[in-house]
């Protein structure tokens, strides 16, 4: 079977993010297992992968897309309608089709039929169901304009020929935007890198040393508000928190200055974007992960702390239970005096940290991205056959 996988994710900024990861791993994986992958991307943009990865996949590009500047807010439609020739043309080349970030509108799928399944990753509909949070930085009004343009979009998942969730929250919550019309839907849970191993403690020891961290740290990765919201954990723990926090992610210089003008008796380590490779090791010199965030369709960060022994305090909301199952302490993310309770019980309690480490170690072991790539390969066979099956149905019809 041949597979053609959608890169354009790589190409913008969601590259540093969960679907980037998700992404470059499905993709790691196929071609650990010598799966026939041709991959499509936008023309003239840099693919944030290996070069030694591109090395061995045949890159088609897509038509060249508008300047205008309605081009990046509409780019779904343009996808959608203009640009079903490009669509067909892949599939005489390949078994089935993967869109793996269909929520961001600039780039969008075929709302046809082109002779080959459409299958799409849906990774969240925060757009849709968290706007407030999300683009928190417009007015109101723009606001309800971008979310009914979101919710326009999604309407045509109903179009496509299988679909694939990141887990069963956002799968439910996909069911309850769309009420009726879906095509077969399938959970598949994210995983956790190769990469992310339990090193020994020289190497953790010597790596808070050549970052100059402290010895004992609250982390936090990813952006800082927002549904992150990170500002509960320093409202929650004011004046000042015993042991610092260490913030690494895409976030802005405004989201830096705002955090640190306003809790200024709380020790902050500001780390910026970390690259991937670095990751595994800044997890594991945490004493305390932290992941207060109001709403996730998985929450990898979550799953990459506890799979290098870190213990881990989230959210009890969207997927974040289903992630961690019985191997994280849990609060409400909207009740202040539940976020420090919940920390400083860690923090305080040795044996109870201890006791989470191992169970997020035994968590972790069961969910790895040869998992993810193989079943949402077994799910690709069976959307062909769906499909196939489909197609013979509509011809007997017609006869």
């Amino acid at each position: 079977m041949r597979v053609a996988l959608d890169v354009r994710p790589m190409q913008v900024e969601s590259q540093y993010r969960g679907v980037g990861t998700y992404v470059r791993e499905l993709l790691m994986q196929y071609l650990k297992r010598s799966r026939e992958v041709i991959l499509f991307a936008w023309p003239e943009m840099p693919i944030g992968l290996d070069p030694q990865i591109l090395s061995m996949c045949r890159v088609l590009e897509t038509p060249k897309t508008s300047s205008m500047p309605w081009s990046k807010s509409f780019g779904y439609k343009r996808d959608g309608q203009e640009n079903k020739e490009f669509f067909a043309g892949l599939a005489q080349n390949a078994d089935i089709i993967h869109f793996t970030d269909p929520q961001d509108i600039r780039f969008g799928f075929p709302w046809e039929d082109v002779g080959v399944p459409r299958v799409i990753t849906v990774h969240d509909l925060m757009t849709i169901t968290n706007a407030d949070h999300i683009f928190h930085g417009i007015n109101i009004v723009k606001r309800q304009v971008v979310k009914q343009l979101y919710k326009s979009y999604v309407e045509h998942y109903k179009d496509v020929d299988g679909i694939i969730t990141v887990s069963q929250f956002t799968e439910s919550v996909l069911r309850n935007v769309i009420k009726s019309g879906l095509p077969t839907v399938k959970a598949i849970w994210n995983g956790i890198s190769d990469r992310y191993v339990l090193p020994y403690v020289a190497q953790v020891d010597e790596y808070r040393l050549q970052r100059k961290l402290p010895a004992k740290f609250i982390l936090h990765v990813g952006t800082l508000l927002g549904n992150k919201n990170v500002e509960a954990l320093l409202k929650a723990t004011a004046p000042m928190c015993p042991w610092p926090f260490v913030f690494a992610g895409p976030y802005s210089e405004e989201e830096k200055n705002y955090l640190a003008s306003k809790y200024p008796q709380q020790k902050i380590f500001w780390l910026g974007y970390v690259d991937k490779n670095e990751l595994p090791m800044l997890y594991a010199a945490a004493y305390i992960f932290a992941f207060p965030s109001l709403m996730e369709g998985f929450g990898l960060p979550i799953l990459d702390a506890m799979a290098v022994g870190t213990p881990v305090v989230c959210s009890n909301a969207a997927s974040m239970p289903e992630v961690v199952g019985n191997a994280a302490v849990m609060f409400n993310p909207n009740n202040l005096n539940d976020i420090r309770n919940a920390i400083y019980g860690v923090m305080n309690n040795e044996n109870m940290r201890m006791q989470m480490r191992t169970r997020g170690l035994e968590r972790a072991q069961h969910l790895s991205w040869r998992r993810t790539a193989e079943t949402t390969w077994i799910a690709y066979e069976a959307f062909v056959e769906e499909y196939q099956r489909s197609r013979r149905r509509k011809q007997m019809n017609l006869r």
